[in-house]
């Protein structure tokens, strides 16, 4: 990552770019109206249990992903964590933001107590590789899903 980029937390102003980043992730998608999603960033950014983090540099936010705090009644009432949604700028990619944005989700995830945290991605081996090399592991659980 470029020796001016740190990771943070998401502030409100930071809506339009989280939401271009997002875009970038799944251009497919059918687009929600603004103040629908305006309201759910907003809901994301008062809850103890979600963060967004962004990596800016120079004022500009190159990358973003969602951490999800989940409280738990097993392994002694501590939470677990999922990280979601990590996409880096295509402009910006290849430079270490994505690794720095994991590494920090995971940090903050320790910091709140989770006993674990956990992600899941598509079988492109690179993309599992970069996520290894961010301390995830593979292979430890199997990922069912149904798609709503």
């Amino acid at each position: 990552m470029s020796d001016t980029a740190c990771v943070r937390a998401a502030r409100l102003t930071d809506y339009v770019s989280v939401c271009r980043l997002l875009d970038q992730l799944h251009p497919g998608d059918r687009k929600v109206e603004n103040a629908q999603s305006l309201k759910i960033f907003e809901e994301i950014l008062v809850s103890h249990y979600f963060e967004i983090l962004v990596a800016e540099s120079r004022r500009s936010i190159q990358g973003t992903c969602y951490l999800n705090v989940i409280p738990n009644l097993t392994r002694s009432a501590a939470p677990y964590a999922i990280i979601e949604n990590v996409v880096v700028d295509e402009t910006h990619r290849h430079k270490g933001i994505g690794r720095s944005l994991v590494k920090a989700a995971i940090t903050w995830a320790m910091n709140r107590e989770c006993y674990k945290v956990m992600l899941m991605t598509g079988r492109d081996a690179g993309i599992q590789d970069f996520y290894e090399s961010c301390g995830m592991k593979a292979g430890k659980k199997v990922a069912l899903i149904t798609r709503l």
